[in-house]
């Protein structure tokens, strides 16, 4: 008797509880999937802010090394100026693919007269901009960027 009243107990999970089961773990896992979808778009963002920002760094290394007589011919211009930087392009492997990002470097070199109330110090504003274009449907159109603005004397 006591036997097939342990058998009666342990007959296993009935349809409901299965259901309810699989709901609770997918409450619990969708919300993990989204995050862990969430850091490789940080991630793949965050790679190409970081090559845009090295390479505006170099280009603004490379102004401050030219001092105030040659920083000129850095200058980009695309309607025939000294210098025209060619696009620079990353490619790397992503999900089985490979994904490139090009890269627009500027250079933009303005007069700054007196820039010191009452000085006769000239010099020259020197703004290197690297532009990149994002791939994805909700920011199609806009390109990001990485600036940085320095003075250069013409004493220096």
């Amino acid at each position: 008797m006591t036997f097939s009243h342990r058998n009666r107990r342990s007959r296993g999970h009935n349809l409901l509880e299965m259901i309810f089961a699989t709901m609770i773990f997918a409450t619990a896992i969708i919300p993990m999937a989204l995050v862990f979808q969430y850091i490789a778009t940080s991630t793949s963002k965050a790679r190409t802010k970081l090559v845009g920002q090295y390479l505006a760094k170099g280009l603004i290394e490379n102004c401050i090394a030219a001092k105030y007589y040659n920083v000129v011919e850095l200058e980009s211009d695309t309607h025939g100026g000294p210098m025209v930087y060619n696009p620079v392009d990353l490619t790397f492997r992503k999900d089985g693919g490979v994904v490139t990002h090009t890269f627009y470097p500027e250079v933009d070199v303005e007069p700054a007269l007196g820039a010191w109330v009452g000085s006769s110090i000239n010099g020259r504003v020197v703004r290197v901009r690297v532009s990149w274009e994002v791939k994805n449907r909700r920011t199609a159109g806009t390109m990001p960027f990485c600036e940085y603005t320095t003075y250069i004397g013409e004493n220096s």
